[in-house]
């Protein structure tokens, strides 16, 4: 049995001591396929493959002006630099789109603007040298209000996205909010007013209870008021074509779905599922887990997902728990501020408190650290702040140990990285 575990941890791996465990389960993605040739593969998926009837000559003509809606850096995990060139060179080439009429808008959502130097790591140098890029601003003055979906919420929308041709490039992933990332999301929350996030983010929590909404989670579609608010506004948006991606554990892209916005993404979400759903055995008494590297772990913000992941698979020995995040650069980022406004970080507190938005991640992850001995591994964050925010204290840590809940004869459950050491804190 091996005696470490290695973590991804930013742009490193953490190695974790694990002699003594009684077994150990280390939980991988299912093998996939690896496109060799991607240029092949997109043409194949614009064209001839694109899904719903749709493809990308039909949507696009000469004439049109071309919006091109992007994730930002918090998504470069899905090398949508690699793919930009070949989408850009196409509209330019095979369709005559002058590049004067194309920009490529990154959907910020409430996120930090982008730096020149994340533009060209989201879009490449090539693209930046022949396209306009921008950014999206939630609180500027000219946001286009363009109607309210079913559920009340008032959807207004970066000016770009209307009266355009508008072509939505995103990674498709599980999301523990929206069910699965990309496609939809790119447009709300991605290009629309901070209100309108708001609005959309606060169907996460339960209408008559200081709680989350139980339709709301990985995985769900169906009946999750967030993903149905999302699709109503995307229809208002009118997206003429989608290009999805699923990315390999190896960084490699496996899958391009292209097409018909809806029906494109939604089999890139099938085929997600198949590959990185994966059941385990049996609970775990302690649960290793990392955000994935960098980017998923710049921040707290992001980096709570992990530990969600973690507590999905220890649910049923939820008090011999002890779960492991690392996190980049794991700065206050915010998320702090609001649970020592939220009383610490409770969550019912947090929800009754209307700290919908970023207050929402908080609040996920801070019934994650509740339902177990949850302790925050990290180079970013102090004491202080970590206590705050739920994690156990070396206190706990020790008690744990005394216990022989921590390694000694118990089973892990671990994600997998490649070994590399990294200096952190452990509280």
């Amino acid at each position: 049995m091996d005696e470490k575990i290695s973590l991804k941890y930013g742009e490193e791996t953490v190695e974790i001591d694990v002699r003594g465990a009684a077994s150990i389960e280390t939980i991988l993605p299912k093998p996939m396929e690896e496109i060799t040739d991607l240029r092949k593969a997109f043409l194949r998926a614009v064209e001839q493959d694109a899904i719903g009837g749709v493809t990308l000559k039909d949507a696009v003509g000469p004439e049109d002006e071309v919006t091109i809606v992007v994730s930002d850096i918090t998504r470069s995990w899905m090398h949508q630099d690699r793919v930009m060139p070949l989408l850009v060179e196409y509209l330019h080439d095979r369709i005559g789109v002058p590049y004067e009429k194309t920009v490529i808008l990154i959907a910020l959502g409430t996120h930090r603007k982008s730096t020149p130097e994340e533009m060209v790591k989201i879009c490449s140098k090539e693209v930046c040298d022949k396209v306009r890029v921008v950014d999206h601003d939630c609180d500027a003055d000219d946001l286009v209000y363009v109607g309210t979906t079913p559920l009340g919420t008032k959807v207004m929308m970066n000016p770009l996205v209307v009266g355009r041709k508008v072509i939505v490039m995103g990674g498709t992933v599980h999301h523990m909010m929206a069910g699965f990332g990309g496609g939809r999301k790119n447009l709300l929350p991605g290009v629309a007013g901070r209100e309108t996030i708001r609005q959309n983010h606060e169907r996460a929590l339960d209408p008559e209870k200081a709680m989350s909404d139980v339709r709301v989670g990985c995985c769900k579609l169906t009946g999750n008021p967030i993903h149905e608010d999302m699709v109503e506004a995307a229809h208002l948006v009118h997206a003429d074509f989608g290009i999805n991606l699923v990315v390999a554990a190896s960084g490699t892209h496996s899958g391009i779905f292209c097409g018909e916005m809806d029906a494109a993404w939604e089999a890139s979400c099938e085929y997600q599922r198949k590959c990185y759903e994966i059941e385990v055995k049996e609970p775990a008494d302690i649960v290793l887990c990392s955000s994935g590297g960098y980017p998923k772990d710049m921040n707290l913000y992001q980096g709570c997902k992990g530990m969600l992941n973690a507590m999905a698979g220890a649910e049923a020995r939820r008090d011999h728990v002890l779960g492991l995040q690392v996190s980049r650069r794991g700065r206050r980022a915010g998320l702090f501020q609001l649970a020592e406004t939220a009383a610490g970080g409770a969550p019912g507190r947090v929800a009754a408190g209307g700290l919908y938005h970023r207050g929402l991640h908080l609040l996920f992850d801070c019934r994650a650290a509740e339902q177990g001995r949850s302790c925050l591994h990290t180079d970013g964050v102090g004491s202080r702040d970590g206590k705050a925010h739920g994690y156990g204290g070396r206190k706990r840590r020790r008690r744990a140990d005394r216990e022989n809940r921590l390694y000694r004869q118990a089973r892990l459950c671990a994600s997998a990285g490649r070994q590399r050491s990294a200096r952190l804190k452990f509280f």
